[in-house]
């Protein structure tokens, strides 16, 4: 980014030939971040035997809804009663 903002102000000042050459990076894909089904089942395991509850109801909602951190932070007991939740 840095190389490119460079470049970009080079051209401002009439100097392309100054110019450095961009590195292209491969861009990482956020699935290559996620638990294995073998590293989340010994998660909620461990969870499971914390005396708070609390965290492992969390791991297990999350993986058994799909829900994304943020659903979950503005998810509220009504929702779950009224079986709705209006994201909008």
């Amino acid at each position: 980014m840095r190389i490119l903002s460079l470049n970009k102000y080079l051209d401002a000042l009439g100097k392309p030939t100054l110019k450095l050459k961009t590195i292209k990076m491969p861009k990482e894909s956020f699935l290559d971040q996620t638990l294995s089904n073998e590293d989340y089942l010994k998660f909620k395991r461990l969870l499971h035997k914390e005396p708070d509850q609390r965290w492992y109801f969390v791991v297990w909602f999350l993986a058994a809804t799909g829900a994304r951190i943020s659903e979950l932070v503005h998810s509220r007991v009504k929702h779950v009663l009224e079986e709705y939740i209006d994201t909008f």
